[in-house]
């Protein structure tokens, strides 16, 4: 493969760099008497090519996948 082309050079600026965070958590409902918990995962995306500064602000991550 030509390293021009290849996805993991660091180097390539027309490549679109994608990050996947994985989170997972309990929601519980204390009202009632049937308290039950939902595990729910989460899966967020953010782009890696935008400045350094804006890759953890949470403004700048998208919702990918929720699931329970």
């Amino acid at each position: 493969m030509d390293k021009a082309l290849s996805p993991t050079n660091s180097e390539n600026q027309e490549c679109l760099k994608l990050i996947l965070y994985q989170d997972a958590f309990e929601i519980v409902n204390p009202i009632g008497s049937a308290t039950k918990k939902h595990k729910v995962v989460a899966v967020y995306l953010s782009v890696e090519n935008v400045p350094v500064h804006l890759h953890f602000n949470t403004d700048q991550m998208c919702l990918v996948v929720q699931a329970k």
